[in-house]
């Protein structure tokens, strides 16, 4: 405690935006984990693989709450109308990036603010060469050298989140691309084995017996 109250009174007023700052970025982050945690808990692999196999069982889409068994079931309701099915996908996976914007503007912001610390710091301590006084030379260069730490650390901390999280929206937008892909293959290959069907029933009703 004593030495979180020594670091904000070396550090100086400058601090305390990046303090706002960090917290911010805590705050966006703190939701994100919360939004991948409910999603992880909610994935049903088998469920989508069955969806994928072209076995719809809406009440067990309905009970996992799946929001990629969602988007499947949507394309596999209406196989020739899929913009209702693509709407569904681009709004999770809009919801899946949710914040990144905000988490990235906030942790920049840290930085510029901690670089701005460094430049107000050195100011302040040239003033005190001119003249002669050692206290405000330490106090500048506690100012310049404080809030550069600060502001490198919150935009390391949430440049690092910001990538994790990336990554985890990233991969969701590969499962539900892959998995629209295979059921539109599935439903080409159903729908081609038909009219095969169709076709061979034709041909062997016009052979004469």
């Amino acid at each position: 405690m004593e030495f979180l109250r020594s670091f904000f009174s070396d550090a100086g007023p400058l601090i305390w935006p990046i303090v706002a700052a960090s917290v911010l970025v805590m705050g966006l982050v703190i939701e994100r984990i919360y939004f991948w945690l409910g999603r992880l808990m909610r994935r049903n692999r088998a469920l989508r693989n069955e969806l994928v196999a072209l076995k719809v069982r809406p009440e067990r889409v309905k009970a996992s709450g799946d929001p990629v068994a969602v988007v499947f079931y949507e394309y596999l309701r209406r196989p020739f109308d899929t913009e209702g099915a693509v709407k569904v996908a681009e709004s999770y996976l809009r919801e899946c990036r949710r914040n990144h914007g905000a988490i990235q503007l906030f942790s920049g912001l840290s930085t510029s603010l901690g670089l701005f610390g460094t430049v107000v710091g050195i100011a302040m301590s040239f003033q005190g060469f001119d003249q002669g006084q050692i206290a405000k030379i330490v106090s500048g260069l506690s100012t310049a050298l404080y809030t550069t730490i600060a502001g490198l650390i919150v935009y390391v901390a949430g440049t690092l989140w910001l990538a994790i999280f990336e990554a985890r929206a990233a991969r969701e937008q590969e499962d539900v691309e892959a998995g629209m892909n295979r059921i539109r293959q599935q439903l080409l290959d159903r729908r081609r084995s038909k009219s095969q069907a169709v076709a061979r029933a034709a041909l062997q009703s016009s052979v004469p017996t």
